[in-house]
């Protein structure tokens, strides 16, 4: 039997880490698009990725929480008055805990690895990429309005589509779930965030695969 094709990953540079608390209040939930699930013709273009071509320390050199949290409160104050909109964006592993389950938590970790590089390859020098949880990652895209970050957002979801991992030269296959949303007036730092985490939850809960967008505060 052939085997399938796999791809390497190149290396990216470090940056700080830091820890911050999770954003706790509520908003509204607005809608959630629908995202093309996967055909035959995307199955037989996949490409899994081997282990030995996944650098997992770059999950580490990601900024996290803290940092995250903070730029994002920074760029909201500046918002208020009168800077440039940004947009941001929450993304996730579907099925995270079943991946670890099935495949072991190493597997995920190698999961997470490609989702990482693929988000570094999909944005701009000017974003910024955080590990915001165990499973999450968050994007900050500034001067992008909501149309903009969901057609990044997009691209992302179908770049990763495309990828797996090998493990015991079998390919475990994976897609991601996004949430995106644009500064609004009235915004926090926590409102803001709860936002596009409600986006994501909403875009797994349907069946994942999918952005999740808000379309107003």
């Amino acid at each position: 039997m052939a085997r399938s094709r796999s791809k390497r990953i190149s290396r990216w540079p470090a940056s700080r880490i830091q820890l911050c608390t999770q954003p706790t209040r509520q908003s509204r939930v607005p809608r959630v698009t629908r995202a093309a699930k996967p055909d035959a013709e995307t199955d037989r273009d996949t490409l899994p990725v081997e282990p030995d071509a996944i650098d997992l320390e770059l999950l580490g050199n990601l900024n996290n929480k803290t940092m995250f949290c903070q730029h994002v409160h920074r760029r909201i104050a500046e918002f208020h008055r009168g800077g440039a909109t940004f947009s941001t964006i929450l993304l996730g592993v579907d099925n995270f805990n079943q991946l670890v389950a099935d495949h072991g938590l190493a597997s995920a970790e190698l999961a997470l690895g490609v989702v990482a590089q693929s988000i570094r390859d999909a944005v701009r020098v000017m974003d910024l990429v955080a590990k915001y949880d165990d499973r999450t990652f968050g994007l900050i895209l500034p001067d992008a309005e909501l149309k903009s970050a969901i057609c990044i957002g997009e691209r992302l979801r179908k770049e990763v589509q495309r990828f797996g991992v090998m493990v015991d030269d079998l390919p475990i296959h994976f897609t991601i779930s996004l949430g995106v949303v644009e500064v609004a007036d009235g915004d926090e730092m926590a409102t803001h965030l709860e936002r596009a985490a409600a986006q994501l939850r909403l875009a797994a809960s349907r069946g994942g695969n999918r952005t999740g967008f808000a379309t107003s505060a």
